[in-house]
């Protein structure tokens, strides 16, 4: 499925089409899950930036992971240097409009 690596923390990583999403990493208390699915976004996806801002995913290649608590990241750019949590229900929303697209 995903090559992964362990570093000498202990921490998991794996890597798919130049990008890296690292598990063990904690977000409001929450330690994120191990099913990681490769996928393409066809059209920008809005989320809320840490300071309230909107920004968009932009589209091409992302890496997504579910979160505990109907959370869920996204991991984007050239070598995954940008990362978004957001509500599970927000991408469920654009897979339906076929918005985002898993490769997996």
């Amino acid at each position: 499925m995903f090559p992964e690596r362990s570093n000498s923390s202990g921490t998991r990583s794996v890597s798919r089409a130049g990008l890296t999403c690292q598990s063990g990493v904690f977000f409001k208390g929450l330690t994120m899950a191990a099913t990681i699915h490769s996928a393409t976004l066809k059209s920008p996806l809005l989320y809320r930036q840490p300071d309230g801002r909107s920004a968009d995913i932009p589209p091409g290649p992302c890496l997504v992971e579910s979160l505990a608590g109907g959370l869920t990241i996204v991991v984007w750019g050239d070598e995954g240097e940008f990362s978004a949590v957001m509500a599970t229900k927000e991408l469920d929303e654009a897979l339906a409009k076929r918005d985002l697209l898993f490769s997996d």
